[in-house]
């Protein structure tokens, strides 16, 4: 060892117990010395695993030894802690994270930085897009019909492209009376009239500098409300989703039998969880969870879900399938009761006979399995 176990163990008051110089010591028996070497091996032994058990308490335990309740020994929660902003700032450094500071100071475990990252991403996702580019996608992300969306911006750009002094052409200046009133809600014939008698003033001008006005902001309005339209129906929809969704996994884990008989512990209904909601696979634009995925692409295996189904009436009877489980166990107990009464002797070695033998093997026979 690195140092003498004896001396620590026999050390008291921070100073070692002194050796004797009596000569007649170091005289003793051999077998003496024999039998108190045995001795401190054993007591030495002992305080080894002492030691070493009062070490690994020490190391587990929050306190510091000696009830000193002021200083507290470093915690692995601490030491997570620390590994978790050090490697918040690394990311920073490295770009892969932008956040404020109140943000990073509510980082406590790496599912929050997983978070911050995701969180970074999202903001980052357009920004090498033009705004109409990102005014399309995020129409497009909420439900907005490609082709409505198109039409409305195509008209917005074209409007955009105007000056002012453009609009002194009266024909442009009719059209855009037009449609400026046809955007009111107006029918095309009243708005054909109106439009006449627009042009028809000198004051035609004006008019159509603000019909420019008006019909832009109205089509821009427009958009955003059918974007707005769409993505509030698509949270909506979300929400119901999510809304099951947890109606679903408080359910899986309120529930201890699936079906009579059959308990489930905690990591099982998790993987029930997953199997239900952690999509593995994507057709179209639908995600497929593990049993969507095989239903799709496994004969086999959609043949016998259906088969299941249809034999336990949906799934809400099994007596079919427990008989034939009793038959089989029924017929392999048989089996090894044949087996049993061939092996076995005309009398045992403590007087047994055969037919007592048998006749508890019969009884055996005759329990029931539940």
């Amino acid at each position: 060892m690195l140092f003498d176990l004896k001396a620590l163990a026999e050390y008291e008051g921070g100073e070692f117990e002194t050796q004797s110089s009596n000569s007649s010591k170091k005289d003793e028996d051999k077998d003496d010395k024999s039998a108190k070497g045995s001795e401190d091996s054993k007591e030495a032994l002992l305080f080894d695993e002492k030691f070493l058990a009062e070490f690994d308490e020490s190391e587990e335990s929050d306190e510091p030894q000696g009830g000193d309740s002021t200083q507290k020994a470093p915690r692995t929660k601490d030491i997570k802690s620390d590994l978790v902003k050090t490697l918040i700032k690394d990311l920073i450094k490295e770009g892969i994270i932008e956040a404020e500071d109140t943000e990073l100071e509510s980082v406590q475990s790496y599912d929050d930085i997983a978070k911050l990252v995701a969180g970074t991403i999202k903001r980052n996702e357009l920004k090498d897009l033009t705004d109409t580019q990102k005014d399309y996608l995020t129409a497009l992300r909420n439900g907005v019909p490609v082709e409505e969306f198109t039409a409305i911006k195509a008209d917005i750009d074209y409007i955009n492209t105007l000056d002012d002094s453009s609009l002194k052409d009266i024909n442009l200046a009719r059209n855009l009376i037009f449609h400026d009133f046809i955007q009111q809600g107006m029918d095309e014939e009243k708005a054909n009239m109106l439009s006449d008698l627009a042009v028809s003033s000198p004051q035609y001008y004006n008019v159509a500098v603000r019909a420019k006005q008006t019909l832009k902001k109205a089509l821009t309005e427009e958009l955003e409300t059918k974007v707005k339209a769409k993505e509030t129906e698509r949270l909506v929809k979300e929400q119901a989703v999510q809304k099951e969704i947890d109606m679903i996994t408080n359910k899986i884990k309120e529930t201890n039998e699936f079906f009579d008989g059959v308990k489930v512990n905690s990591q099982t209904k998790e993987k029930v969880v997953k199997s239900l909601f952690q999509p593995v696979s994507k057709k179209g634009d639908q995600l497929l969870n593990e049993v969507m995925e095989k239903y799709s692409s496994d004969a086999d295996y959609k043949m016998k879900l259906h088969m299941l189904h249809v034999i336990t009436n949906g799934f809400t009877d099994f007596t079919k399938l427990q008989q034939k489980l009793e038959t089989k166990v029924s017929k392999d107990f048989d089996k090894k009761l044949e087996e049993v009464r061939f092996k076995a002797g005309t009398t045992s070695g403590n007087g047994t006979t055969l037919e007592t033998k048998h006749n508890t093997l019969d009884r055996l026979k005759n329990l029931k399995f539940s």
